[in-house]
């Protein structure tokens, strides 16, 4: 089954604690969503992925 919070934090090159960090999600929270014990809503999901964007398109403007 497909993790799309688990690929997307990868793919975008964040570390669980950055994503603590910068939007408040608790580490368990995330933890919980990545090895599939929990299902955020879909439009929570879909929130999630975009921050994770967000974040990593001004993590790489700040590097520039």
């Amino acid at each position: 089954m497909e993790n799309r919070i688990k690929e997307a934090r990868k793919h975008f090159g964040l570390t669980q604690q950055q994503v603590k960090d910068l939007l408040g999600i608790p580490t368990r929270t995330q933890q919980g969503w990545e090895n599939g014990e929990r299902k955020p809503a879909p439009w929570m999901e879909e929130m999630v992925i975009r921050e994770y964007e967000r974040i990593s398109k001004n993590k790489k403007s700040q590097d520039e």
